[in-house]
């Protein structure tokens, strides 16, 4: 699992293991940070800071790194936030220079070691350290904090990632994403029922959801990785039953849905872009019935419609 842009404002290092190492610090002199309190986040993975930065107007950019635990080889989470996503996330004031940093992928029930990195308009930084305690998070599934290693990780393996997404319906805290040690980093916020279908895309988690006011998991919802989570889109009106099947899949340019419709189980594919559009639609049923009168067979003996699941499809890969 890969994780790259956060938005064409902000750029994620952490949860990709790309991450560099700051020493030292050089100041701006006309400009100062103020670290205040700290403020729960929507789970114990995530934690908010109160700055002040004066004055607002030298504000650039602010990056965290999370220090991984001692002895640990996970490379650290590390995220690089801009002024201008900030303000537009309502999480910076450009005129009295407040800001609320969030910070996720933490342990919980332990004291973070956290850098802070600010970056100002004349090209200088400002570099601070402080400890971020976060309490303990209730597994709901009781599987993530009491597993058996089959074979652990050890110092000397050399992997590509440090972070690998779950999926689960074991509850509404879903995906979970671990570390390579096997501590639990980050967990979904915005599932209305327990689903399978989830990805992460364009630096947020897609996830099949509910539509507000509704029991149908007909949708698609973002959740950031802050923990903030929005209603996308409601696919009834493209005749879709359910969006809750085991897969997200990337596409050629946003994801890709399986779902079920009124007419067929699991044998329409969607692509939709980030913000839930679709962009372009699949239907199995009526590719292959066309194929198989072309060729001279009966689809009558292969094509079924609902509830019958006869193309029982588990996930879907993009080939240019």
């Amino acid at each position: 699992m890969k994780f790259s842009k956060f938005t064409r404002r902000a750029k994620i290092s952490g949860f990709t293991g790309l991450v560099a190492i700051f020493v030292g610090t050089t100041s701006l002199d006309a400009a100062s940070v103020a670290i205040g309190s700290q403020m729960a986040g929507p789970t114990p993975f995530i934690r908010l800071i109160n700055c002040t930065i004066n004055p607002a107007s030298a504000f650039r950019t602010v990056q965290f790194t999370v220090a991984s635990k001692p002895g640990s080889v996970v490379r650290p989470v590390s995220a690089l936030y801009s002024a201008d996503y900030l303000q537009m996330r309502g999480y910076f004031n450009p005129q009295n220079g407040r800001l609320v940093l969030p910070m996720f992928g933490l342990y919980d029930n332990y004291s973070n070691t956290v850098v802070l990195r600010f970056g100002f308009t004349d090209g200088s930084f400002q570099q601070q350290q402080v400890a971020v305690s976060t309490p303990a998070w209730t597994d709901p599934c009781n599987v993530y904090k009491n597993f058996t290693p089959i074979q652990a990780r050890t110092a000397s393996t050399d992997l590509s990632y440090d972070y690998v997404l779950i999926k689960s319906r074991c509850s509404t805290q879903t995906p979970v994403i671990i570390d390579t040690d096997g501590a639990v980093r980050w967990v979904g916020t915005g599932a209305t029922v327990g689903v399978f279908s989830s990805a992460f895309f364009a630096n947020g988690i897609y996830i099949a959801s509910n539509p507000p006011s509704s029991s149908n998991t007909t949708g698609l919802a973002r959740i950031e990785l802050d923990g903030t989570s929005t209603f996308l889109h409601d696919y009834t009106n493209w005749g879709v039953t359910s969006t809750n099947h085991h897969n997200i899949d990337p596409g050629k340019r946003g994801i890709i849905l399986e779902v079920n419709t009124s007419g067929q189980v699991e044998s329409m594919i969607m692509e939709v872009d980030a913000f839930g559009a679709v962009l372009r639609t699949w239907k199995l049923a009526d590719i292959i019935r066309s194929a198989m009168i072309a060729g001279g067979d009966d689809p009558t003996q292969f094509v079924y419609p609902a509830p019958n699941d006869w193309f029982h499809n588990n996930a879907v890969t993009y080939r240019a």
